[in-house]
């Protein structure tokens, strides 16, 4: 093979292997734009989903329920009775989950309740499984705790309010009803004042 004949089959290999590598990188970056707008797609759809997922959640609220699985207490789906002091507490874990709603809760604002709250969540812990929906009784009202639906009602049982709902009397009755009862009707209508308040602030907003 003469010299020139020589160069030129090399010459042809060198420019056979430069086509192959430039369709390689051609090829592959077709594949990382493919790849790329895939990531786009699946971002975008993820998007989406967890925004309709959202959306949902803050349609619906928080409910108490969600809020007390949420620092570690177990709720159960029945209805009972409950003592006065751990119904009290119940209250107060529906207030603080009212303060909360509408928007759902992370785990940073979990660790922030169970900060705030400990003595009463723990409170709650030692007494075991919350029904869902309690109830309460003392010597002269009557409750009844919805955790799900976020809603307290009830009744007073004597003087001159009695058998008025609790839910259609103003704030100044209740007090006046509270100043001059027994002492666990007292402290339990104060906590119902103190949900009412959160409940109102936050129809407002």
């Amino acid at each position: 093979m003469q010299a020139s004949e020589l160069a030129t089959s090399v010459k042809d290999k060198v420019v056979d292997t430069g086509t192959a590598a430039f369709d390689t990188v051609i090829d592959t970056k077709n594949l990382v734009v493919d790849t790329k707008n895939a990531v786009v797609d699946t971002v975008a759809l993820a998007t989406d989903t967890v925004c309709t997922i959202t959306k949902s959640v803050v349609s619906f609220g928080v409910t108490t329920a969600v809020v007390a699985g949420g620092v570690g207490l177990v709720v159960a789906a029945v209805t009972a009775p409950v003592p006065v002091l751990i119904g009290i507490c119940i209250v107060d874990i529906m207030t603080m989950a009212y303060a909360f709603k509408p928007n759902p809760l992370d785990e940073v604002e979990m660790r922030a309740i169970k900060r705030q709250n400990g003595r009463l969540i723990e409170k709650l812990a030692r007494y075991g499984a919350i029904p869902a929906t309690s109830l309460i009784e003392t010597p002269n009202a009557k409750f009844r705790l919805d955790m799900n639906n976020g809603t307290i009602s009830g009744t007073i049982k004597s003087g001159f309010f009695s058998s008025s709902d609790i839910q259609t009397m103003s704030t100044d009755d209740l007090r006046s009803v509270a100043a001059s009862t027994d002492k666990e009707t007292r402290s339990l209508i104060e906590a119902y004042l103190k949900f009412r308040a959160a409940q109102e602030s936050q129809q407002a907003s």
